[in-house]
């Protein structure tokens, strides 16, 4: 952009490139179809220490009589230079050109050098300024899509102080006493109507419709009404409201589908839960019974033990000790 500010045009693919830096921003460029050497260089600087060079236009005469003189021109040095970026294809709604035919073009005035001041100066308006390249620039394409539809959403509110424009700094650039050209490409300024002297105010935000339109509204000099939803217009709001109303109705549904999922989903944990001490329950209830069934048979393998034993001692069921000595019962008495 800066290389646009000097008359040259075409980017990095267009170097090397040269150009006289002056006090008064005017545009001199050295021409392309001149090798860079050294007599050359010097005519380039001899004309415009002499007066001759004042513009680009002088240039391209001064490059014309390099190449019809008499004498063989030195061509040393010759700069073998790439081809300009291509246009990106032009995609209706992701990258448009102006002129396309596209919604918004209409809204959009074109400035040359020739009405640019007289129209961006104008301390009766707020003039809204793109400063884009149609050739070579992929984001000035993608930008377009959005600032046509931002012209033509303003020219539907008929606002008589404010008016839209754009200058193509593909092949000119702006007056540099403007200084206009103070980063990437695509720029976005606000030329406010009673304050038409830099520093400027640049649109800094994301590129959509309508933070670009509420921009307009907060830095334009002559207030005016801006509506809610000023992007749309009353058939698309309809379309919104609509859009809205069935996406709000979509996340009610499925705020209730996953309410009732979650119902469902602590009913199965807690039957999962209970059916778990069930079974515990059940475990233990075996257990006990195992126990029990477990102590009943070791307390009868005990006592078929221990009349294993007296049977081995000698000693009958029915005998009786006293002091040791046995006694023998006759079962009649009893």
């Amino acid at each position: 952009d800066k290389m646009r500010s000097l008359g040259l045009y075409g980017g990095r693919e267009r170097l090397p490139s040269l150009a006289f830096n002056t006090r008064d921003n005017a545009q001199i460029p050295f021409p392309e179809q001149l090798p860079i050497n050294k007599d050359t260089l010097l005519q380039f600087c001899a004309d415009f220490v002499s007066g001759k060079l004042r513009s680009a236009a002088d240039s391209q005469e001064m490059a014309k009589r390099a190449l019809q003189t008499a004498l063989p021109l030195n061509k040393k040095n010759s700069a073998v230079r790439k081809d300009r970026k291509s246009v990106p294809p032009s995609t209706r709604g992701v990258s448009e050109q102006f002129g396309d035919g596209a919604a918004g073009d209409r809204g959009v005035v074109k400035l040359t050098l020739k009405n640019f001041e007289e129209f961006v100066l104008n301390e009766d308006k707020d003039v809204v300024l793109l400063l884009h390249a149609s050739k070579g620039c992929e984001s000035c394409a993608h930008f377009a899509v959005y600032f046509k539809r931002m012209a033509e959403r303003l020219r539907d509110l008929r606002i008589p102080s404010l008016e839209i424009a754009r200058f193509d700094v593909a092949d000119e650039a702006p007056p540099g006493h403007l200084n206009l050209l103070v980063g990437p490409l695509p720029l976005l300024v606000m030329l406010p109507a009673g304050a038409k002297n830099p520093p400027w105010t640049f649109y800094s935000g994301v590129g959509k419709v309508q933070p670009m339109m509420k921009w307009v509204h907060e830095q334009s000099t002559f207030r005016f009404d801006l509506p809610n939803l000023p992007h749309l217009s009353d058939k698309d709001k309809e379309a919104y409201k609509t859009q809205v109303r069935e996406r709000e109705e979509a996340l009610e549904e499925k705020r209730r589908q996953e309410e009732r999922d979650m119902q469902r989903e602590q009913r199965a944990q807690q039957e999962a839960v209970r059916r778990n001490r069930h079974r515990q329950k059940e475990a233990l209830l075996k257990e006990k019974e195992k126990r029990v069934e477990q102590e009943d048979q070791e307390k009868q393998e005990a006592e078929v033990e221990e009349v294993k034993k007296k049977k081995d001692r000698g000693v009958e069921e029915d005998d009786v000790y006293v002091d040791d000595e046995k006694v023998l019962l006759d079962h009649d008495e009893f």
